[in-house]
Protein backbone atom coordinates (compact mmCIF):
# COMPACT_ATOMS: atom_id res chain seq x y z
CA UNK A 1 0.00 0.00 0.00
CA UNK A 2 1.43 3.38 -1.01
CA UNK A 3 0.74 6.46 1.11
CA UNK A 4 0.12 9.64 -0.87
CA UNK A 5 1.86 12.07 1.50
CA UNK A 6 0.64 15.16 -0.35
CA UNK A 7 -2.99 14.03 -0.06
CA UNK A 8 -2.48 13.13 3.60
CA UNK A 9 -0.97 16.56 4.30
CA UNK A 10 -3.81 18.37 2.50
CA UNK A 11 -6.53 16.46 4.36
CA UNK A 12 -4.73 16.88 7.69
CA UNK A 13 -4.30 20.62 7.20
CA UNK A 14 -8.03 21.29 7.53
CA UNK A 15 -8.10 19.71 10.99
CA UNK A 16 -4.96 21.55 12.06
CA UNK A 17 -5.66 25.00 10.60
CA UNK A 18 -7.29 26.39 13.73
CA UNK A 19 -4.57 25.03 15.99
CA UNK A 20 -1.84 26.50 13.80
CA UNK A 21 -3.09 30.01 14.53
CA UNK A 22 -2.26 29.41 18.19
CA UNK A 23 1.31 28.57 17.23
CA UNK A 24 2.22 32.14 16.33
CA UNK A 25 4.72 32.56 19.20
CA UNK A 26 8.22 33.22 17.95
CA UNK A 27 10.94 30.72 18.93
CA UNK A 28 12.75 33.47 20.85
CA UNK A 29 9.74 34.43 22.99
CA UNK A 30 8.88 30.77 23.58
CA UNK A 31 12.45 29.96 24.64
CA UNK A 32 12.45 32.81 27.17
CA UNK A 33 9.18 31.54 28.69
CA UNK A 34 10.40 27.92 28.92
CA UNK A 35 13.46 28.30 31.12
CA UNK A 36 15.79 25.33 31.49
CA UNK A 37 13.09 22.60 31.66
CA UNK A 38 13.67 20.20 28.70
CA UNK A 39 9.88 19.73 28.32
CA UNK A 40 9.07 23.43 28.72
CA UNK A 41 6.75 24.81 26.06
CA UNK A 42 5.59 21.41 24.79
CA UNK A 43 1.86 21.46 24.07
CA UNK A 44 -0.75 18.89 23.06
CA UNK A 45 -3.92 20.42 21.58
CA UNK A 46 -7.03 18.25 21.31
CA UNK A 47 -8.45 18.48 17.78
CA UNK A 48 -11.17 15.85 18.04
CA UNK A 49 -12.33 12.92 20.15
CA UNK A 50 -14.92 10.27 19.26
CA UNK A 51 -15.96 6.84 20.51
CA UNK A 52 -14.29 4.14 18.45
CA UNK A 53 -16.16 1.08 17.13
CA UNK A 54 -14.62 -0.97 19.97
CA UNK A 55 -16.67 -0.50 23.14
CA UNK A 56 -14.85 1.51 25.82
CA UNK A 57 -12.22 2.83 23.42
CA UNK A 58 -11.85 6.33 21.96
CA UNK A 59 -10.29 7.77 18.82
CA UNK A 60 -8.44 10.97 19.75
CA UNK A 61 -6.55 13.34 17.47
CA UNK A 62 -4.08 15.95 18.75
CA UNK A 63 -1.61 18.49 17.48
CA UNK A 64 1.66 18.16 19.42
CA UNK A 65 4.14 21.04 19.29
CA UNK A 66 7.70 20.69 20.55
CA UNK A 67 9.88 23.84 20.51
CA UNK A 68 13.51 23.73 19.33
CA UNK A 69 15.88 21.92 21.68
CA UNK A 70 12.96 20.54 23.73
CA UNK A 71 11.40 17.10 24.17
CA UNK A 72 8.07 15.57 25.11
CA UNK A 73 9.51 13.67 28.07
CA UNK A 74 9.27 9.90 28.52
CA UNK A 75 5.62 8.85 28.31
CA UNK A 76 3.24 6.15 27.11
CA UNK A 77 -0.36 5.83 25.88
CA UNK A 78 -3.07 3.23 26.73
CA UNK A 79 -3.46 2.35 23.06
CA UNK A 80 -1.75 2.89 19.71
CA UNK A 81 -0.52 6.22 18.32
CA UNK A 82 -0.46 6.80 14.57
CA UNK A 83 1.29 10.04 13.70
CA UNK A 84 2.58 12.32 10.99
CA UNK A 85 5.34 14.94 11.19
CA UNK A 86 3.78 18.13 9.80
CA UNK A 87 6.93 20.19 10.35
CA UNK A 88 10.35 19.66 11.90
CA UNK A 89 12.86 16.95 12.76
CA UNK A 90 12.34 14.52 15.64
CA UNK A 91 14.40 11.81 17.25
CA UNK A 92 11.82 9.36 18.63
CA UNK A 93 13.54 7.54 21.49
CA UNK A 94 12.18 4.28 22.92
CA UNK A 95 12.96 2.38 26.12
CA UNK A 96 12.86 -0.98 24.33
CA UNK A 97 14.19 -0.39 20.78
CA UNK A 98 16.57 1.80 18.77
CA UNK A 99 15.62 5.47 18.19
CA UNK A 100 13.82 6.52 15.02
CA UNK A 101 14.74 9.71 13.10
CA UNK A 102 11.65 11.43 11.66
CA UNK A 103 11.48 14.45 9.33
CA UNK A 104 8.75 16.61 7.82
CA UNK A 105 6.33 14.37 5.93
CA UNK A 106 7.23 11.13 7.76
CA UNK A 107 4.51 8.94 9.29
CA UNK A 108 5.12 6.95 12.49
CA UNK A 109 3.48 4.30 14.66
CA UNK A 110 3.86 3.82 18.44
CA UNK A 111 2.55 0.53 19.91
CA UNK A 112 0.31 0.46 22.98
CA UNK A 113 2.23 1.04 26.23
CA UNK A 114 5.59 1.74 24.53
CA UNK A 115 7.53 4.26 26.61
CA UNK A 116 8.92 6.89 24.25
CA UNK A 117 10.27 10.45 24.05
CA UNK A 118 10.03 12.80 21.06
CA UNK A 119 13.12 15.04 20.99
CA UNK A 120 13.14 18.05 18.63
CA UNK A 121 16.52 17.89 16.86
CA UNK A 122 15.65 20.42 14.15
CA UNK A 123 15.73 24.18 13.71
CA UNK A 124 11.98 24.96 14.02
CA UNK A 125 9.15 24.10 16.40
CA UNK A 126 8.16 20.54 15.54
CA UNK A 127 4.48 19.93 14.80
CA UNK A 128 3.09 16.40 14.88
CA UNK A 129 -0.43 15.25 14.09
CA UNK A 130 -1.10 12.27 16.37
CA UNK A 131 -4.15 10.03 16.29
CA UNK A 132 -4.69 7.57 19.13
CA UNK A 133 -7.04 4.63 19.59
CA UNK A 134 -7.03 4.31 23.36
CA UNK A 135 -8.84 2.86 26.35
CA UNK A 136 -11.30 5.67 27.14
CA UNK A 137 -11.18 4.99 30.89
CA UNK A 138 -7.43 5.69 31.15
CA UNK A 139 -5.40 8.90 30.84
CA UNK A 140 -4.26 9.61 27.29
CA UNK A 141 -0.70 10.32 28.46
CA UNK A 142 1.24 8.87 31.38
CA UNK A 143 4.69 10.34 31.98
CA UNK A 144 7.73 8.66 33.51
CA UNK A 145 10.32 10.65 35.40
CA UNK A 146 12.86 7.89 35.80
CA UNK A 147 13.38 4.29 36.86
CA UNK A 148 13.63 2.48 40.16
CA UNK A 149 15.13 -0.92 40.95
CA UNK A 150 12.51 -3.59 41.65
CA UNK A 151 13.47 -7.26 41.97
CA UNK A 152 16.76 -6.84 40.13
CA UNK A 153 15.25 -4.92 37.20
CA UNK A 154 14.45 -1.34 36.27
CA UNK A 155 10.79 -0.28 36.49
CA UNK A 156 9.61 3.10 35.11
CA UNK A 157 8.44 5.54 37.78
CA UNK A 158 4.99 6.84 36.84
CA UNK A 159 4.49 10.55 37.45
CA UNK A 160 0.74 10.41 36.89
CA UNK A 161 -1.63 11.47 34.17
CA UNK A 162 -1.20 14.61 32.12
CA UNK A 163 -4.31 14.36 29.99
CA UNK A 164 -7.50 12.83 31.29
CA UNK A 165 -9.24 9.90 29.65
CA UNK A 166 -12.92 9.08 29.81
CA UNK A 167 -15.50 11.51 28.48
CA UNK A 168 -14.11 14.72 29.97
CA UNK A 169 -13.46 17.56 27.51
CA UNK A 170 -9.77 18.37 27.39
CA UNK A 171 -9.43 21.42 25.14
CA UNK A 172 -6.08 23.15 24.75
CA UNK A 173 -3.71 21.84 27.38
CA UNK A 174 -1.21 23.72 29.47
CA UNK A 175 2.42 22.95 28.82
CA UNK A 176 2.94 19.42 30.12
CA UNK A 177 5.37 20.14 32.95
CA UNK A 178 3.23 22.98 34.38
CA UNK A 179 0.20 20.72 34.55
CA UNK A 180 2.21 17.93 36.19
CA UNK A 181 3.42 20.31 38.92
CA UNK A 182 -0.14 21.56 39.52
CA UNK A 183 -1.45 17.98 39.84
CA UNK A 184 1.41 17.09 42.16
CA UNK A 185 0.57 20.02 44.42
CA UNK A 186 -3.14 19.10 44.45
CA UNK A 187 -2.36 15.48 45.41
CA UNK A 188 0.06 16.61 48.10
CA UNK A 189 -2.57 18.84 49.75
CA UNK A 190 -5.24 16.11 49.66
CA UNK A 191 -3.08 13.53 51.48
Amino acid sequence: MTINRRLLLRTSSAAVAGALGAAALSDTAAAAAMGSDPTGGVTRTLLQKHPSPAEGWDAVQTLVQIPRHRESGRHSHPGVEVGYIIRGDVLMEFDDRPPLRLRTGDPFFIPEGAIHNARNVGTVTTMMLSTYVVDGAKPLVTTYLGVQKVGGGDVPVDSGELMTGGNEPVGVLEPLRERWYRQFEQRRHVA
